[in-house]
Parts: structure tokens; C-alpha cells; sequence
């Protein structure tokens, strides 16, 4: 098998001692949240485990399972870090910029950060229009006759 190195994400990666490996499920393990190389995979019958060394030195097993869920390759590590990035950049931008506010017009919550909605809910009564804008996390912003009467985000 060829060596590959992977980071561990925020789920919990558990790096198990070389006298683990026998015992199902592994018990004496470990949480690591540093990269690691793959140096082995094991198939036992209804178990694979994948032998590691961390970027520190230790080593051990980890069970399939940590390695498909818990676990990125370095270039997908550094495209999320990229992204992350990028998006704390942009969130910086917008509060700078002040975001949405009520009393916005319709179009200045168009041009604003917050840009286009995924998806626009309209309500039409006898003496008014109402708006329901739809923004990816359960954002919305409420307008009434185009004008932005209260916003919801959330945490």
C-alpha cells in the first residue's frame, strides 16, 4: 500500500496500540488531532484497520471506519483551509461593510453581501406585499412593500 498522508477533522480519529489490533472492538485507544501517514491496512474478516504513524512520531492503528469519516487527504485538508479562509475573509468584508439593516430597500439587500437569495416566498395581501428572502443556514430576511422589516440568522 502506498503511504498517504491524512489529517483528522473534528469527529474523533482513535489511534489504538499495535496489541489492539486483535480485539474487536479496538478498547485502549487514543484521540489524535494531528496528520498522520498510512503505512499498512489490515484485513481481518469483517475488519480493516489502517497502521499510522503520526507526524510526532506515534504509531498504532486506526479502524476503518476513522479513516473514511474522521479523516481528510492533504489536499482536501488544505482546500477546506483555503475555504475557510476565504469565507472568514469575506464574513470580515460584510460585517465591515454593516451587512443587511432594517429599513433596506429590496434592491440595496440584493447588492449587499448577502446577495441573491436561494429562494424568494411571497405573500400578497389587500393592503400589502410581503417577502420571505431565503439564505443558506436559516437565514432569512422579511420585507413588507420592499423594505426590509426584520431579519433572522442563525448561530
Amino acid at each position: 500500500m502506498a503511504t498517504e498522508r491524512r489529517w483528522p477533522t473534528n469527529l474523533d480519529t482513535r489511534l489504538c496500540p499495535d496489541e489492539e489490533r486483535t480485539r474487536s472492538p479496538f478498547t485502549d485507544c487514543e484521540s489524535i488531532k494531528e496528520p498522520y501517514t498510512v503505512e499498512a491496512k489490515s484485513e481481518r474478516r469483517d475488519r480493516i484497520a489502517f497502521r499510522i504513524r503520526t507526524d510526532s512520531g506515534r504509531a498504532g492503528w486506526i479502524e476503518y471506519i476513522d479513516y473514511m469519516t474522521a479523516s481528510e487527504s492533504d489536499s482536501d485538508h488544505q482546500a477546506r483551509l483555503t475555504r475557510d479562509a476565504s469565507a472568514k475573509k469575506a464574513k470580515a468584508e460584510c460585517d465591515r461593510r454593516g451587512g443587511i439593516a432594517i429599513g433596506m430597500t429590496r434592491a440595496e439587500v440584493l447588492v449587499s453581501c448577502w446577495g441573491k437569495p436561494q429562494r424568494v416566498n411571497t405573500t400578497r395581501t389587500a393592503s400589502s406585499d410581503h417577502e420571505q428572502f431565503v439564505y443558506p443556514g436559516y437565514n432569512y430576511v422579511y420585507l413588507r412593500n420592499g423594505v426590509v422589516t426584520s431579519i433572522q440568522t442563525s448561530r
